[in-house]
C-alpha cells in the first residue's frame, strides 16, 4: 500500500521554467512561457500515466512569485479523480539564502499527495540543510515512513558534488526514518568515484540507475549526454525500482534534463502498484 509499504518519488530539474503568463498575457508570447508550459503540461502527463506521491522539481525561478505562482497551479492540476481515487496534491516553493544573502542559485518546488496518510500536513514538515561550504542547501521531507532529500549538486566540481553528497547522505542517515536522496547529482553515475562509492556503502547507502540511457542532453552541444540525475538510499528500503517518466528521452528543446522517478519500497510484500493502477483504470 502506498505510504505505508512504498512511495512513488520524482525529481527533475526544471532550469527555470516555471514562470506563468500574467492574467491576460499569451501564454505563447515568449520562450520563457513556451518552455514554461511545456514543463507543466509534462509533468501533468506524467501523473496521469504513474501517479508519483512526491515531486520534487530543482531550479525553480522566485521571479514575479513565479515559484508560489507555479507550485500552486500545478498541485491544482493534478488533484482530480482518477478511477476510485480522489487525488489531494498540495504544492509548496521554498526558497533559500545563497552566498552574500542573495537568492540561492537553486529553489525548490515539491508536490505531494496529502491524501496518503503518511504525507498528510507534509508542507509543515519540509526543511533545508547545508554545510558552510556548500552553493546550494538539500531541501528534506519528513514522512511518517520515509523522509525524502533532494539535491542539486555543485556542478563542474566533481570533488565539491561529491563531498555534498556524501555530507547529506550522511545527515539523512541521522534521522528516525528510512531514507533517500534524489536529484542532480552533477556527477555521471558510472564515474561516481569508487572511494566514496564504498565510504557510502560501509553505513548502508547504495545507488540506483534511472534507467535512462541518459539524463542530461545539452541542448547547445557543448556537454556529452550522461546520467547525472539518479537516487541513494539507505538500509531501510528493500528496492529503489525506477519508472522514468519518459523512457525513450534523448533530447528536448525545452530543457537538458529529463525527470526520474522511482518506486521507493521497504515491504515488498505490499508492493501493489501494477494491481492498484490496473484496477483504477479498469473503474475509470
Amino acid at each position: 500500500m502506498r505510504g505505508r509499504d512504498y512511495l512513488t518519488v520524482g525529481f527533475w530539474n526544471i532550469e527555470k521554467h516555471n514562470v506563468l503568463p500574467a492574467e491576460g498575457q499569451a501564454a505563447f508570447e515568449s520562450q520563457m512561457l513556451r518552455r514554461s508550459s511545456f514543463v507543466m503540461r509534462s509533468i501533468d502527463r506524467w501523473f496521469t500515466s504513474s501517479r508519483f506521491d512526491i515531486l520534487i522539481l530543482a531550479e525553480v525561478s522566485r521571479r514575479r512569485d513565479g515559484g508560489d505562482r507555479f507550485a500552486r497551479e500545478l498541485a491544482t492540476r493534478l488533484s482530480r479523480r482518477i478511477g476510485l481515487l480522489q487525488f489531494d496534491m498540495q504544492g509548496a516553493f521554498h526558497w533559500s539564502e545563497g552566498n552574500g544573502d542573495q537568492v540561492s542559485p537553486c529553489n525548490f518546488a515539491v508536490i505531494w499527495n496529502n491524501s496518503i496518510p503518511q504525507l498528510n500536513g507534509l508542507g509543515g514538515r519540509v526543511r533545508f540543510y547545508w554545510e558552510p561550504d556548500w552553493v546550494r542547501p538539500m531541501i528534506i521531507l519528513q514522512g511518517q515512513t520515509l523522509a525524502v532529500g533532494g539535491i542539486h549538486a555543485k556542478s563542474a566540481r566533481y570533488d565539491l558534488a561529491q563531498q555534498e553528497i556524501l555530507e547529506a547522505c550522511h545527515h539523512l542517515d541521522q534521522l528516525e526514518t528510512r531514507a533517500v536522496l534524489i536529484g542532480d547529482m552533477n556527477i555521471p553515475y558510472n564515474e561516481f568515484p569508487r572511494n566514496a562509492a564504498r565510504e557510502l556503502a560501509s553505513f548502508g547507502w547504495e545507488r540506483r540507475p534511472p534507467g535512462l540511457q541518459a539524463t542530461h542532453v545539452s541542448r547547445g552541444g557543448g556537454y556529452r549526454p550522461a546520467v547525472l540525475d539518479y537516487i541513494w538510499h539507505n538500509e531501510g528500503t528493500v528496492l529503489c525500482n525506477p519508472d522514468p517518466p519518459d523512457p525513450g528521452y534523448d533530447s528536448w528543446d525545452e530543457n537538458d534534463h529529463a525527470p526520474i522517478q522511482y518506486d521507493v519500497v521497504w515491504n515488498v510484500r505490499g508492493y501493489d502498484k501494477a494491481d492498484e493502477m490496473d484496477w483504477d483504470e479498469q473503474m475509470a
